[in-house]
């Protein structure tokens, strides 16, 4: 890692979010319909965690890639990952960039166990991606139904999408309104959220 992100990882507190924008096809796309400089997002599960010696972040993010390795079991799945972040700055380093969204407010140590218990259980079981529901996203974004109304408790095993996945995390610790419907935000509505304090780019 160069001395920069070095610099910022200290400062990353789990229920910070990462987000990405990718140089893939896909990526493209998902920035053109939602007309966001963003493509993809995930939420800091754990901090200071040992790899290789030094200490590093783990991130829980759902997602259809399949590069790496997920942490735990080592499998490449379609659905809820956990992966080391240095892994996807080494990755995003060519592809892409990259922003630290710091919270407002830090989540308290109970918040915190509350949002790790359920994402390292959507890991567990290998909870898919949902791909129809990422689809349905940019459709609530564009007005084809209502975004703000949080409908009937959402089945895990249906999968989540990114941001979807990012804003319930976000809703079990206590830090958004739990009236919003994860489902129908995409990674920019997400971001637009007042939790956040000002984004930090960590790559380029």
């Amino acid at each position: 890692m160069n001395n920069k992100i070095n610099g910022i990882f200290p400062h990353i507190s789990p229920g910070d979010v990462i987000a990405f924008s990718g140089n893939g096809l896909d990526a493209k796309i998902i920035r053109s319909f939602t007309r966001s400089p963003y493509s993809h997002v995930a939420i800091v599960l754990e901090t200071e965690c040992l790899n290789k010696q030094c200490n590093d972040i783990l991130i829980a993010e759902s997602t259809a890639y399949t590069v790496l390795p997920d942490f735990k079991e080592q499998k490449r799945l379609k659905g809820v990952q956990v992966h080391w972040l240095s892994h996807w700055l080494d990755i995003y380093k060519t592809c892409g960039q990259a922003w630290w969204f710091p919270l407002n407010k830090k989540l308290s140590y109970d918040r915190i166990a509350q949002m790790q218990s359920w994402l390292w259980h959507l890991n567990d079981n290998y909870t898919p991606y949902a791909f129809c529901k990422s689809i349905g996203s940019w459709l609530a974004q564009n007005k084809y139904f209502n975004a703000e109304t949080k409908g009937k408790s959402p089945n895990a095993s249906a999968g989540f999408f990114c941001s979807e996945l990012v804003a319930e995390a976000l809703q079990i610790a206590g830090t958004i309104d739990p009236k919003l419907n994860p489902a129908a935000h995409t990674p920019k509505d997400l971001m637009n959220i007042e939790c956040f304090q000002e984004p930090m780019l960590i790559l380029p």
